[in-house]
């Protein structure tokens, strides 16, 4: 198992809200939708709006076979 932290959108991505995992950039994003970032992973995320930017992150291990690269 490999150490993963899941990254689920609470809200839909407005301007100013921004992540980046790897090369991959999440330009428009919906509430629900969620995201994998792995250990040693180089990830981006910032807030460069007025309002707030509210995700739920949940770390703990999985098997790399199931682990998917796409976010819903």
């Amino acid at each position: 198992k490999t150490p993963v932290r899941v990254n689920v959108f609470l809200q839909d991505k407005i301007m100013g809200h921004f992540l980046e995992i790897g090369e991959q950039s999440f330009p428009d994003y919906k509430k629900g939708d969620y995201s994998f970032i792995l250990k040693d992973q180089v990830h981006c995320v910032s807030n460069v709006s007025n309002t707030n930017r509210y995700t739920l992150q949940v770390t703990g291990f999985a098997k790399t076979e199931d682990i998917t690269w796409e976010y819903l």
